[in-house]
C-alpha cells in the first residue's frame, strides 16, 4: 500500500492551522483535521461522540465508513442533496437502498462529497482536512473502533425478497479494490435449471464441437445484461485510478484471477457454470473463470479463443 509522506515545507504552505482551546474542543464535530507536525496524518471528529478517529491508511477510512455511517433512505437522502439537516453535518452517511453508497457531509457548508471505494473515500476525506497542531490536538480524546476483520464487509444494504448482495475483492498493482454487485435470485435458479449437455440432430453436427459447446457458457439468457453492468462499474473504477490501455486488461483479468476457487468441485463431478453462476456464487474452478475472463476479454474488444 502506498503511503503518503508530505515534508513540513509543503504542510505549512497548503494548509491552514486551526487553533483551539478545551472549551472548543468539543465543538469541532465533522471536521477532518491534518497533523501539520506529524506527517499530515488525518484524523476525523466524530459528532456523535466528539472524538477523534485515526485516518491513516484506506482501510481506516473503511472501517469509519462502515462503522460509524449512518444509514439514510433514498427520500431522505435526496433532501438532504439539497438542504441537509443539523443532525447530518459532519457525519458519512450511507444510502442503504442503493448500495451502501457513502458520502461525506462538509459541515462548514453542508456539502455531500462521494466517497467511492476505500482509497477514493480516504483521499477525498483527506482532501477537506485543516491544518492542526499537536498540542491542540491532544485536547481532542482519540476514540477507538472494533478490530478490522480479515475480510472486511460492506455497509449494511437493504435488499428486496428476489436480490443476493455479492462482495467482489481483489488486488491489482499494490492496490485493494472492492465491488458490490446485486444480483436476481430467480435468474440464478433459472441458470441452473438450463442444461449442460450439448445436443444436435446427427445429420447436424456443429462445425466445430468444442466451440458450439463453449458458446452455450458464454451466451447469457435473453435480457441478461449483469456481465455488462460489471464491466461499466469495473471500467468506472478503472479510469478513477488512470488504468488504461493493457493495465485494463491486466486489472479486468485481476478481477477474474481473486474469485475465490471452488473447491466443492473437487469432490464431484465438474459441471461447468454458466458465467452467471460463477458471479453469484462469487466462486469456480478455472473451466468457470475461463469462461468468465473470456467473456470479459470479448466486451472490450481483446482477442480471446
Amino acid at each position: 500500500m502506498k503511503k503518503i509522506y508530505l515534508s513540513i515545507l509543503i504542510i505549512f504552505s497548503c494548509f491552514s492551522l486551526f487553533f483551539v482551546s478545551p472549551a472548543q474542543a468539543a465543538g469541532l464535530s465533522g471536521r477532518i483535521f491534518l497533523q501539520v507536525q506529524d506527517k499530515g496524518q488525518a484524523w476525523y471528529i466524530y459528532p456523535v461522540d466528539a472524538k477523534r478517529y485515526y485516518l491513516g491508511r484506506p482501510d481506516d477510512a473503511f472501517n469509519i465508513m462502515r462503522q460509524l455511517g449512518l444509514g439514510i433512505s433514498e427520500k431522505d437522502f435526496y433532501a438532504s442533496a439539497i438542504r441537509p439537516p443539523q443532525n447530518i453535518l459532519g457525519r458519512i452517511i450511507l444510502r442503504v437502498q442503493d448500495k451502501g453508497q457513502a458520502y461525506y457531509v462538509d459541515p462548514l457548508n453542508g456539502h455531500l462529497n462521494y466517497l467511492g471505494r476505500p482509497d477514493d473515500a480516504f483521499q477525498v476525506i483527506r482532501s477537506l482536512g485543516e491544518g492542526i497542531t499537536n498540542s491542540d490536538l491532544s485536547k481532542i480524546i482519540i476514540g477507538t473502533l472494533n478490530i478490522t476483520p480479515a475480510n472486511p464487509t460492506s455497509p449494511t444494504v437493504v435488499l428486496g425478497p428476489d436480490e443476493n448482495l455479492v462482495k467482489f475483492t481483489w488486488k491489482y498493482d499494490g492496490q485493494s479494490y472492492y465491488l458490490n454487485e446485486i444480483f436476481s435470485k430467480n435468474l440464478y435458479a433459472q441458470y441452473s435449471a438450463m442444461t449442460r449437455i450439448l445436443t444436435y440432430q446427427l445429420d447436424e453436427a456443429p462445425a466445430n464441437l468444442r466451440d458450439s459447446f463453449y458458446a452455450m457458457f458464454l451466451t447469457p439468457r435473453s435480457g441478461d445484461a449483469t456481465l455488462d453492468r460489471i464491466m461499466v462499474d469495473l471500467n468506472k473504477i478503472a479510469q478513477t485510478d488512470g488504468i488504461t490501455g493493457d493495465r485494463l486488461v491486466e486489472f479486468m483479468m485481476a478481477f477474474v484471477q481473486y474469485i475465490p476457487y471452488d473447491s466443492s468441485k473437487l469432490a464431484g463431478e465438474n459441471i461447468p457454470n454458466y458465467i452467471y453462476e460463477t458471479l453469484y456464487r462469487n466462486s469456480g474452478v478455472c473451466s468457470d473463470k475461463s469462461f468468465l475472463a473470456v467473456a470479459i476479454l470479448r466486451k472490450i474488444n481483446y482477442g480471446a479463443a
